[in-house]
Formats: structure tokens, C-alpha cells, sequence
């Protein structure tokens, strides 16, 4: 039998007709898997490769885009070696798959470790959008967290993003073997959530047939995930806070002591601080479970990152429908721009996949968004220029940074012209009083970034 690679030179194996044999089978799926991996191991080894000043030539939206393909031949070379042991397995004895293992040199305990890191940078923050300040700080929380085993509370929003956070701190970290295991503690009745998270034996009550392993048990070796903490039943609280504190529990309705080792990450959308407070939440489990606060921002605190939000989800969705990639009209770019974003992120993936399925052709106007987009009234638009002209800095008697200052409230007002025009260079620059060169020299100093799924239109 002759198979043809790539359609250039043949690939010789034993088998001469008739029907092969368990050996000649195997020969063929050793040849066709290692051939198919060549061109992957030679791309990881070029992603290897890259030096730091190589690395340093992209931004960090270039850097994510790298990230991302590595990832996807990560998966595909992944995706060919499980192909290959299922074929063999039911052909192969353990002795013979062993040997097929150590043939494609790959370890059966590695086959669910994520990418390796590209070199320069300490964590893969894929999925996760953002280059304005705030989100910058985030970035480098989520560096100097993922290094320890520490216990973090992750506070902000709904829709900020606090679960991809908290994915990417465990795939970053030591742990990034073991399993990750979510929970919402608001989606399950508190009758139920005891078992969820514990566990229970054969006949704890009426309904258990069987004996079911908790989200504790099943997250051991990893990193246990509790989204909205702040809604747990105060008789939960109790408990939680003992495996916090001793990192052992009963399963419900039994009596042996089951030890674990798991990495807490908790997050919420509410002032827990006050709840604590109020007697809502308590005020022990409050301190043991904010070790290492970690804020994310709401979308409306850094509507810079507005832009590449737009187009990565205008991107992805476009991929994912087979459909051509939205372009936005100056006027709805600016009503985007300047709404108030209350579902964060979320809301905004979930108007780009709506406008994707919906529009028939690729242009968005104003009329094409929600009607709550429409009644931005005027003062609302002039928003930012108002907050500037009312400023009344005060000089403390430590003194300021009037540099800093002065650099803030340039920044607010590019951003502003930048969202009134839509993003056209030449009228931002002609309202701000500034040649169109000094404009951008100023947008690559602040790292501010177009929107490259807005229109261009004729400049006046």
C-alpha cells in the first residue's frame, strides 16, 4: 500500500495487497500521524524560537493573535494523537501502545496541559480584551497572582468578565494541570448547594440513590471557582469556612473526613465589605476568602477599550456565521461610545452577535441599534467636555503630579473628539485644534487605538 504525502513523494509501508494485517495497520497510522504533525511541531518550534525582541516588534492585540493560533495547533496536534490512540487502541495491546507512545514522544499525562507560554510574556490572557490603564493594572495583578497558591476574591459587575479572570489565573498557574470547576452559587437552591459542593452518601436523603462526589472532591489537585459567593446561604458559610480553614469535610449525610487540596477563587458583584456589615455575610469567611482582592472595571471606566472589543467580537462572530465583518456608521459608533454599558462586555458580545445574525447587509447605522442606543440626548454626548470644563483641582498640601494630571485630561479629550467624529483622524485633530500628525503622534504615546470597523468617509 502506497500513501501519498501532500501529494508529492509516496510513504512505503509493508502491506502489498490483500487484507493488512494488525501490523501493517499500525505501520500505516504510525507514518500518516507523524507525517500530518511535521509541519505543527515545526510551526511550535518557530513560537519557541521567538526572542524577546522579536516579541517586542507587536502589540499586545498582535501578541493575543499569536497566542490564539499557537493554541489552535496545540489543539489540532492534540486532536491528531487522540485520533491515532483511538484507532489503535482496540488494535494494540498496553505494551504495544506504550511503544507508540514513546514513537511519537508524547506523554499520556500531558495531553491536557495548555500551550506553553510564549517566551516574553508571563501569562496567556486569551479572550480577555483590553490595553487601557485599568485594564493594564489587571494584567499585571493577574501576573504576580498566578505565581502564588493564594485564596483571591475577584470583584466587579456582571458581564466583566470575572470567570475568564479566574480561567486564566488556574491556567497560568502551577495547578494548571489539574481541573478547573465552576460554580454559580446563585443558580443552585440552597437545599441543593450543600450537595454540590460537599457531596453525599447513599441514602443521605430521600432522592440519593447513589453516592455522588461534590465540586470540592472534583476539583482536588485544582482550582475550585465560586461565582457569586455573595448570595451563599449563611448556614454554607459555616461549612465553607471550615474547609477553608482546615481543607477537610464531610460528604452530607456521612461521617468520614475526606482531605483536599484545592486553590480558591471567589468572585462577586456585590459590596461584600458592607454586607458584612449588615450581617448579610460573614465577617470571618469575608477575610478568609479576600486574601488578594482583584477589581475588574466595568465597561463604561474604560471606554477606550470600546474599539477592540467591537472588533474582536465583530470578528468572531462574523467567523463563526460565515458572514461578512459589520461596519459601523460614524453616528452609531459614536452612540456606542457613549452609552453607559450597564451589562459590560456582555452586553456588547451580545449586540454584535445580534446585529450579525439580524443585518443583511455589513453597515450599521444608528437606526440599526437598539432604541435605547437613540435617546442619548445632546448634554449626554457633551458629557466628557462638560466633566472637563467643570474640573476644579484642588493642590494638596502633599503637592501633585501635574504632568499626570495634565496628561489625563488630554487623554479624556481625544477620546471624546475621537467618539464624535467616529474616529476620523482629520476631524478629531480640526476640533481639538491639532495637526492630524501631532494627533496620532499623541494616540501611539497614550496607546489608543482605532476601531477598524467603522466607515470611512470623506473627510469635510
Amino acid at each position: 500500500m502506497r500513501v501519498k504525502e501532500g501529494g508529492n513523494k509516496p510513504i512505503s509501508t509493508t502491506y502489498s495487497g490483500s487484507q493488512p494485517n494488525l501490523d501493517e495497520k499500525k505501520d500505516i497510522l504510525f507514518t500518516l500521524a507523524q507525517e500530518i504533525k511535521k509541519p505543527l511541531t515545526y510551526a511550535e518550534a518557530l513560537f519557541l524560537n521567538l526572542s524577546s525582541e522579536q516579541l517586542s516588534l507587536f502589540s499586545d492585540k498582535e501578541l493575543l493573535c499569536l497566542e490564539s493560533i499557537r493554541e489552535d495547533i496545540y489543539k489540532l496536534s492534540t486532536l491528531i494523537t487522540r485520533f491515532h490512540d483511538s484507532l489503535v487502541s482496540d488494535m494494540a495491546n498496553k505494551e504495544n501502545k506504550d511503544t507508540i507512545r514513546k514513537i511519537f514522544e508524547i506523554d499520556l499525562k500531558q495531553d491536557d496541559l495548555p500551550p506553553k507560554k510564549l517566551p516574553g510574556r508571563k501569562c496567556i490572557f486569551s479572550g480577555f480584551i483590553g490595553n487601557s490603564p485599568s485594564i493594564q493594572k489587571v494584567y499585571r495583578m493577574v501576573e504576580r497572582i498566578s505565581e502564588t497558591d493564594s485564596t483571591v476574591l475577584i470583584i466587579g459587575e456582571s458581564g466583566t468578565g470575572k470567570e475568564l479572570i479566574a480561567k486564566i489565573i488556574h491556567f497560568n498557574s502551577e495547578r494548571s494541570q489539574g481541573p478547573f470547576v465552576p460554580l454559580n452559587c446563585a443558580a443552585i437552591p440552597k437545599d441543593l448547594l450543600e450537595s454540590e459542593l460537599f457531596g453525599h452518601e447513599k441514602g443521605a436523603f430521600t432522592g440519593a440513590l447513589q453516592t455522588r462526589v461534590g465540586r470540592f472532591e472534583l476539583a482536588h489537585k485544582g482550582t475550585l471557582f465560586l461565582d457569586e459567593i455573595g448570595e451563599l446561604d449563611p448556614s454554607l458559610q459555616v461549612k465553607l469556612l471550615r474547609v477553608l480553614q482546615e481543607r477537610e469535610f464531610e460528604r452530607v449525610g456521612g461521617v468520614k473526613t475526606i482531605n483536599v487540596d484545592v486553590r480558591i477563587l471567589a468572585a462577586t458583584n456585590k459590596d461584600l465589605e458592607q454586607a458584612t456589615k449588615d450581617g448579610k455575610f460573614r465577617e470571618d469567611l469575608y477575610y478568609r476568602i479576600n486574601v488578594i482582592p482583584l477589581y475588574i472595571p466595568p465597561l463604561r471606566e474604560r471606554v477606550e477599550d470600546i474599539p477592540l472589543l467591537i472588533d474582536y467580537f465583530a470578528d468572531k462572530f462574523a467567523k463563526k456565521r460565515k458572514r461578512e465583518v459589520l461596519k459601523f456608521t460614524p453616528e452609531a459608533y459614536e452612540h456606542l461610545m457613549l452609552y453607559s454599558w450597564p451589562g459590560n462586555v456582555r452586553e456588547l458580545e451580545n449586540l454584535l452577535e445580534r446585529l450579525t445574525i439580524l443585518k443583511t447587509d455589513s453597515i450599521v447605522t444608528l437606526s440599526d441599534l437598539p432604541e435605547k442606543f437613540h435617546h442619548i440626548s445632546y448634554h449626554k454626548t457633551n458629557r466628557l467636555s462638560n466633566e472637563v470644563h467643570a474640573i476644579n483641582i484642588g493642590i494638596p498640601e502633599c503637592g501633585i503630579d501635574i504632568n499626570s494630571v495634565v496628561r489625563n485630561i488630554e487623554r479624556k479629550l481625544i477620546l471624546e473628539a475621537l467618539g464624535k467624529t467616529g474616529g476620523i483622524k482629520n476631524r478629531a485633530a480640526k476640533i481639538l485644534g491639532l495637526n492630524r500628525t501631532t494627533l496620532i503622534e499623541k494616540m501611539k504615546k497614550m496607546g489608543i487605538e482605532l476601531q477598524k470597523t467603522v466607515i470611512s468617509l470623506p473627510n469635510n
